[in-house]
């Protein structure tokens, strides 16, 4: 990400959060293993927010939030942290994929508190909606695998999941604001686009080929992005136990660490 070099830490906590004055990310713990890792790319969102420049050299995020806030004066000023939250969920799905919103949308979202928004982030309703809106744009990539529309599967699983969650908690699915939520997320997309083309998550394809081969499973020079996204692939097949895809994952993660470690001729 350009302007946006990061020499903080990754520390544990009890909730994810992050601060402009330390530039720490807090993680919460326990977590539920491998599976919450995504949820680290939505806390260097907010890092990454008011660093991200545009084209022409300005802020980007900074100055689209506050030109949109002076158009818009009747959303109030909740509405300067519920952009940002939004942002990190753009700025997340964009560079993680999938894997990022089977986190939220199956683990940590709440299906029976759907459409309330909070002090700082908007509702949950809200955030599905901004985060399945730039799985769809980044399925419209014609090099997102090789060829575009290849996460409509798992944009539909993701949905239909979510609101069949919602209707049986009593909920009513769907979002308020849609329109908005919309605009707000391709207006991020369109700026990390433009700025960070290079982040833009394109292991779609590699996550699909580690998950048919089991057996390797990428244990060469694959990216621990593609992985992570292979082994919720795995996790959501039919019968497979998620604790030994958890296992399986770090053994990997550690076989790789160790390759690294070792001198080379």
């Amino acid at each position: 990400i350009p302007d946006s070099k990061w020499e903080r830490f990754t520390v544990l906590s009890n909730a994810e959060y992050f601060r402009e004055f330390a530039q720490i990310i807090r993680l919460r713990f326990p977590f539920d293993g491998i599976w919450e890792l995504p949820i680290a790319a939505h806390e260097f969102g907010h890092y990454v927010a008011p660093r991200l420049r545009d084209t022409g050299g300005e802020i980007g995020f900074v100055t689209f939030r506050k030109n949109y806030l002076a158009e818009h004066t009747d959303l109030g000023k909740v509405w300067e942290s519920y952009m940002e939250e939004l942002f990190a969920d753009v700025f997340a799905t964009y560079t993680v994929g999938p894997a990022f919103a089977f986190a939220c949308l199956l683990l940590r979202f709440d299906p029976a508190n759907p459409a309330t928004d909070g002090v700082q982030h908007p509702s949950y309703s809200k955030r599905v909606h901004a985060i399945l809106h730039t799985l769809e744009m980044l399925n419209n990539e014609p090099d997102t695998a090789g060829t575009s529309g290849d996460f409509k599967p798992a944009i539909e699983r993701l949905r239909s999941s979510w609101n069949e969650a919602v209707l049986a908690s009593g909920q009513v699915a769907g979002v308020d604001d849609q329109d908005r939520i919309e605009s707000l997320a391709a207006n991020y997309y369109d700026l990390l686009r433009n700025s960070a083309p290079d982040a833009r998550f394109k292991g779609w394809k590699g996550a699909k080929d580690m998950f048919l081969d089991n057996s390797a499973a990428g244990g060469d020079a694959k990216k621990m992005i593609e992985l992570l996204n292979a082994a919720w692939l795995r996790r959501l097949t039919r019968g497979v136990d998620a604790a030994n895809v958890n296992t399986r994952f770090l053994k990997i993660c550690g076989s790789r660490l160790e390759d690294r470690a070792c001198p080379t001729d």
